[in-house]
């Protein structure tokens, strides 16, 4: 089962960056989110009614709207069936 480590972004105007590992290897390295929404809350919802969950950045965009910037520095599993 693939993970990523979730850090702060390098990328102009992105909020985090996730590299991800599968069988302890590095296979890529996504950045997402746009720096300076505010997470969480009410905004949610609307959130989550907009946008997907089938691929691995969705998946990590998705909770990091649940959690908030909670996420950074943390590794997260991706469940299988998520497109990498």
């Amino acid at each position: 089962m693939p993970t990523a480590k979730i850090q702060r972004a390098t990328a102009k105007g992105k909020s985090w960056k996730a590299e991800i590992f599968e069988n302890g290897k590095k296979i890529k390295t996504i950045q997402g989110g746009q720096k300076g929404t505010k997470l969480g809350g009410s905004r949610t919802s609307a959130f989550k009614a907009r946008h997907g969950n089938k691929t691995a950045k969705q998946y990590i965009n998705d909770k990091q709207w649940e959690k908030g910037n909670l996420l950074i520095g943390k590794t997260l599993r991706i469940p299988k069936g998520k497109k990498i």
